[in-house]
């Protein structure tokens, strides 16, 4: 899977304010981004005509943003919509948690939570 160009105002950034912010971190991404360009892709879901969730890079579309940026690098998944529920869902436990998700395999739709 490639990584695609999408305007930054194509992003719905939803779960972005939930995230927990490190002032220090992100002076780093914003000096890192400045000198060498987007490295890594966000990940986005397609969420209506030309619109995008932000699932993951929120950090990066702040530093884009910051430096009057146009356009991001994204990975689209394409989900169906109950997955893409669950996937949103897990995200969001990860970040009232506080735990990272990074790498853990997505549960099925309908699947049980477990502690």
């Amino acid at each position: 899977m490639g990584s695609v160009e999408l305007n930054l105002s194509a992003l719905e950034e939803r779960y972005g304010r939930l995230r927990a912010r490190d002032p220090r971190r992100q002076a780093r991404m914003l000096a890192s981004i400045e000198e060498h360009g987007q490295r890594d892709p966000i990940i986005v879901v397609a969420e209506g005509e030309g619109r995008f969730v932000v699932i993951d890079g929120h950090a990066r579309v702040r530093a884009l943003k910051r430096l009057r940026r146009d356009v991001v690098k994204a990975l689209v998944l394409d989900m169906e919509p109950a997955l893409k529920y669950r996937y949103q869902k897990q995200n969001f436990q990860c970040i009232i948690t506080r735990r990272s998700c990074v790498g853990k395999p997505l549960r099925a739709a309908g699947a049980e939570d477990s502690p």
